[in-house]
């Protein structure tokens, strides 16, 4: 699940992995069904506004594939880099997606169109999770104690993490980052 947006509409968004299915909601109670258009290993989906225009973004792992919708019933089609992506966040006008098994990120800035393959994070590794909050991305990789940090997406800072482990989501609220470690 993701929550992300602005003053115009912010949403939480979730997707069901291996499906078509994903879904909306404005409070976390009631959820509105949303259709992809095809079935893929999803990596994450978001929600985001460009322009005062709300953009769903979805990314699948393993693909180039990534879609985009207003309004999440008529999604388009953009091309991503190959790479097995694991998680796509929203925060200060651009969708950030990071994928394992290397140094790869990619961003948009217009709400999932086109994509700029960043090959920025500072390790190859597993990384598992990205976030956005207090003007600043910070991702977590699994089965160790990596976390990086950009304040724009596009240059990153090896983090350590208190310790060594199954590292496998990140969020903020609150002014702080807090990262979950599995097992």
């Amino acid at each position: 699940i993701s929550y992300a947006g602005s003053a115009v509409t912010p949403k939480f968004v979730a997707i069901a992995a291996g499906t078509d299915s994903a879904a909306s909601s404005l409070d976390g109670a009631t959820w509105t069904a949303l259709t992809l258009p095809s079935c893929l290993p999803y990596a994450g989906i978001s929600y985001g506004v460009f322009s005062g225009v709300g953009y769903y973004t979805a990314i699948a792992s393993g693909t180039t594939t990534a879609y985009y919708a207003t309004n999440g019933l008529n999604w388009s089609t953009s091309t991503i880099t190959s790479a097995t992506w694991t998680d796509i966040s929203y925060g200060n006008g651009r969708f950030m997606a990071i994928a394992t098994g290397g140094t790869v990120a990619a961003y948009s800035i217009t709400g999932g169109a086109i994509w700029v393959n960043t090959s920025a994070l500072p390790a190859s590794t597993t990384w598992t999770s990205v976030a956005y909050g207090g003007g600043k991305w910070v991702a977590v990789a699994s089965g160790g104690t990596k976390a990086a940090s950009s304040n724009n997406g596009t240059t990153w800072t090896t983090r350590p993490l208190p310790s060594s482990g199954t590292w496998g989501r990140d969020t903020f609220g609150n002014i702080l980052f807090v990262a979950v470690r599995f097992g």
